[in-house]
């Protein structure tokens, strides 16, 4: 279900890149008066908790990596894998230049065999790419939030191009669990008085 709601929020396909990359190059257009201005305690706690949180993501992402061998699913959460730590490398250096503390982070977890997992402790690939759908859906609303909330526009162009860059792999695993029979759905709603077939 989580997916599904990712896709209503980004839409489909092609639309969905065109839309984002437009936002992101509105930001990208505008320039912030030199020198910059101060960030408010808002950006910086926002930036203080995204950081936080997608490491945390990259440490789910790779236990998920640890416990399936499905195909599909092994290449999305490496694609996951490398998104989010690109992305909290570029959020660290930009806390460093900015003079804000980083959060403490937790280790990468190395790669083991998947067959060695005693199948009590062991998540399905249905509960792997579940995890990984409401992560993804948690930094879309994260990211869409701090890009409204800022006032500088670097910071309003970093949050469109996470925001980008997670819906898109968002919409990626909804295809892949759709395909697999893994995507959560509500029943149909059927209105009062509503012929039906």
């Amino acid at each position: 279900m989580n997916l599904l709601l990712l896709g209503k929020i980004t839409g489909g396909g092609d639309r969905m890149t065109n839309l984002l990359e437009s936002v992101t190059g509105i930001f990208q257009t505008l320039s912030d008066p030199d020198p910059k201005p101060l960030m408010h305690v808002g950006e910086v706690m926002d930036a203080w908790k995204y950081l936080a949180f997608v490491q945390e993501i990259v440490v789910l992402e790779q236990i998920g990596r640890n416990m399936t061998t499905e195909k599909d699913l092994l290449e999305i959460l490496d694609e996951a894998i490398k998104m989010c730590t690109s992305q909290s490398d570029e959020l660290k250096k930009f806390m460093e230049a900015e003079g804000i503390p980083l959060p403490s982070l937790p280790e990468d977890k190395p790669r083991s065999d998947p067959n060695a997992v005693p199948m009590g402790a062991k998540l399905t690939d249905v509960e792997i790419a579940n995890m990984l759908s409401t992560k993804l859906l948690v930094t879309v609303m994260e990211c869409s939030r701090n890009m409204t909330e800022c006032i500088r526009n670097d910071i309003g162009a970093m949050w469109a191009k996470f925001h980008f860059e997670q819906a898109k792999l968002g919409a990626h695993a909804k295809n892949l669990m759709r395909k697999n029979g893994w995507l959560k759905i509500p029943p149909p709603y059927h209105p009062p008085g509503l012929l039906r077939n």
